[in-house]
């Protein structure tokens, strides 16, 4: 099969075992382990082929909290993508529900072969929601090619042409029907679609989901009531709009009678007060407790006449540092720290600091190595004295003796087993045994460094140099010229399956000692350049694209940046952009009161983000068909800014629209009815103020406190920093 894939012009297979509970028990360590074994058989017979890890999970209770502990496999372990098989022909109905917790834990969904499910067949809708949530698909190449029935392969270009398909695999089993090939179906996709679409099914976002980038992928086609699947909605028509009839004569009715309710909720942790629409002011406005009716004026002389009708609900907002999402978040910034910096750097491997490393004397015997260039005295038998090379094998070959194997030896070992040999045909033989070049004992040193062919030694490959004097790093790199744009705190030496990271700031300007590290043969010394690129944007008095070192904190680079424009900057609503993420960070606390534990590690293309108080935008997001900013200039209110972002979707839940106002760490929360407004049945108006976050849910929300835990740090932070870049 990896022949046949590699003949096929495949560079690379994610092998994704099955994972069902009580059935296969393919958890991550053993799928990892047998990927090793595997790629190790490949590597021997020469066939050019990249294995990946993965796992093919069928839905369970249970996967989320496995997720979770480590104990099943992300797609090549990255913990972004995860590979979901659906049950074939029932569907549970809390799948939205389900898709959504995985995305508020920053896990993004890759349904298998859709196309062969025979609920989604039905009801292809279903996967159009989906897909609109975020969660990705991958089709089957031989579903596309019609060797699973007409009606499937229909189907497959029917997802295809409604961008309903996110990357197109082999889903192979063996060499017969599903084999590892791909390249008669990525011609189907290519004269059906283009080879845009094919690139981007076949190349780009497999490697973007290999490396957990985001994954980029057109809107998806909304799915026609005539379309496929879909029949049974026409014979449905004519009792829906009987039963719609009933139902604006009875909302018409209710209307009349005062509404059923109040139009617009705050969820916040104070004592009730009322809020309703003033007629003076044609605001929203909020006032003491009160429950007006629209005609009834205030009680108090001389106060503004106000009208108010619906009751702020008194919930508790949750401490965003102890949301679930907010914990993840913590997570994220302690492994920002120096120390944990590194360590989330080299993710998978061994990495040892220097204070680690267990004690070793500075004088360790020399012994024989490969390629050592020796020489072999014995006394009174000019004859058998000669130079003699050690091959990569670790032997030697001597006139009489023959074959020794001599890695390893001292060269007093050496000298004794040499004179034991000769024994055999001398009287006492005397060897003495010398050492022309150690040529074992090297080191290698790469990166920003500057080197002349006369510091190498010969006969090494470039870059390999002798390891001499007390074998330590200041005496290795007395060889080579450091360059001016080497990042000095980011250095480290590789020691076989061990990183050891080091500061060279520490050891060249503070005398930090314990950076001068003793080496060993074969290590090699990774000295890299300044490549971290930071964005700074908004607020800050030089905006831009800055070079920055590798362990150049947030307060750093706003330093670098001219520090932030204290008389207009918003720094309650500032972030940190990270790979569609959003890193929650106090900038009001970190700048005004210096709260060190704000100012983490930036990381190459961060994105910091400083708002205007002068800039006036909002963003609306969520069951809108163009999630996007909208910037304004006069008042706007909740209805004008969703008619901005293209209006309702047919999945929104338009009775509990959802304005975030405020800063990251103090929000409030007002919950709007927008389909009392829509039916008439009030005519109040939610002004927005700048920086509100409109969002449209799909389902009524049962826990303001779960809802606003993963809303804020994850989905509708992500979004907006996408909007804003674009």
């Amino acid at each position: 099969m990896a022949r046949m894939a590699v003949e096929g012009g495949i560079e690379g297979v994610v092998c994704t075992p099955h994972w069902v509970l009580g059935k296969y028990d393919n958890k991550r360590s053993k799928i990892l382990t047998a990927l090793r074994e595997l790629q190790c058989r490949l590597d021997e017979k020469g066939i050019p082929l990249k294995l990946y890890p993965g796992a093919e999970l069928r839905l369970d209770v249970s996967l989320m909290e496995k997720l979770k502990d480590g104990e099943l496999l992300s797609i090549n372990d990255t913990g972004r993508y995860v590979l979901i098989e659906l049950p074939q022909d029932s569907l549970p109905h809390n799948l939205d529900e389900f898709f959504w917790d995985l995305q508020a834990k920053a896990i993004t969904p890759i349904i298998s072969h859709p196309e062969r499910n025979l609920v989604l067949l039905e009801d292809p809708q279903m996967l159009w929601r989906w897909v609109q949530m975020g969660v990705l698909t991958q089709l089957t190449a031989a579903s596309l090619l019609g060797h699973f029935g007409k009606k499937i392969m229909q189907f497959s270009a029917f997802l295809l042409n409604h961008h309903l398909v996110h990357t197109l695999v082999t889903d192979a089993h063996g060499l017969g029907m599903r084999n590892p090939r791909l390249s008669e179906a990525g011609r189907v996709v290519n004269s059906m679609n283009g080879d845009g679409l094919m690139y981007r099914l076949l190349k780009e976002n497999p490697e973007r989901i290999l490396h957990g980038q985001p994954v980029r992928f057109e809107e998806p086609i909304p799915i026609r009531t005539h379309g496929s699947g879909l029949a049974s909605w026409k014979r449905l028509l004519p009792g829906f709009l009987r039963v719609f009839a009933i139902l604006f004569i009875f909302s018409s009715l209710s209307a009349c009678n005062g509404g059923s309710g109040p139009a617009i909720r705050e969820i916040r942790p104070e004592e009730k007060i009322s809020i309703g629409w003033n007629n003076k002011t044609h605001r929203f406005e909020v006032g003491p407790h009160k429950a007006f009716s629209q005609d009834q004026k205030s009680s108090n002389p001389g106060q503004e006449e106000s009208v108010f009708h619906g009751v702020v609900q008194k919930i508790e907002i949750p401490d965003m540092a102890k949301t679930a999402a907010g914990e993840i978040i913590e997570l994220r910034r302690h492994g920002l720290s120096p120390r944990g910096y590194m360590t989330e750097k080299f993710k998978g491997k061994r990495v040892v600091f220097p204070e680690e490393l267990p004690p070793e004397p500075d004088r360790a015997p020399y012994r024989v190595g490969p390629e050592d260039e020796l020489r072999v005295f014995v006394w009174q038998h000019p004859d058998l004295s000669l130079p003699v090379s050690v091959r990569s094998d670790g032997r030697i070959s001597i006139p009489l003796v023959g074959e020794l194997d001599v890695a390893g030896l001292e060269i007093s070992q050496l000298e004794s087993l040499l004179a034991k040999e000769y024994s055999a045909y001398l009287e006492k033989p005397n060897v003495t045994v010398t050492v022309v070049s150690a040529n074992s004992l090297k080191v290698f040193i790469t990166g920003a460094i500057r080197v002349t062919t006369t510091t190498l030694t010969g006969g090494l490959l470039p870059l390999g140099f002798p390891l001499r004097g007390d074998k330590r790093l200041l005496t290795a790199l007395s060889l080579v010229e450091i360059l001016p744009d080497a990042d000095l705190s980011e250095t480290y030496v590789v020691r076989g399956d061990m990183i050891i990271p080091l500061d060279l700031n520490r050891l060249i300007k503070d005398g930090d000692t314990t950076q001068n590290i003793l080496l060993k043969p074969a290590d090699t010394i990774v000295i890299p350049l300044r490549i971290k690129a930071v964005s700074i944007m908004g607020e800050v008095n030089t905006a831009g694209r800055l070079k920055v070192e590798r362990r150049t904190t947030v307060l750093d680079a706003l330093a670098q940046a001219g520090g932030v424009k204290r008389e207009s900057a918003v720094l309650d609503m500032a972030y940190l952009a990270r790979q569609g993420n959003i890193l929650q960070i106090n900038f009001k606390r970190l700048i005004d009161v210096g709260d060190l534990a704000q100012n983490i590690l930036v990381e190459d293309r961060d994105i910091i983000y400083i708002p205007s108080s002068k800039q006036n935008v909002i963003y609306v997001l969520g069951e809108v068909r163009s999630p996007k900013v909208v910037r304004f200039t006069d008042s706007i209110d909740v209805m004008e800014a969703i008619s901005e972002a293209g209006d309702f979707l047919t999945t929104a839940n338009r009775s509990q629209v959802v304005v975030v106002r405020g800063g990251l760490h103090s929000p409030k929360v007002y919950a709007v009815d927008a389909l009392q407004m829509m039916r008439g049945e009030t005519h109040e108006r939610f002004i927005l103020d700048r920086y509100d976050i409109v969002y449209v849910p799909r389902t009524l929300i049962a826990d303001w406190n779960v809802f606003v835990g993963q809303l804020l740090p994850t989905a509708v932070l992500a979004l907006t920093v996408k909007s804003t870049v674009d």
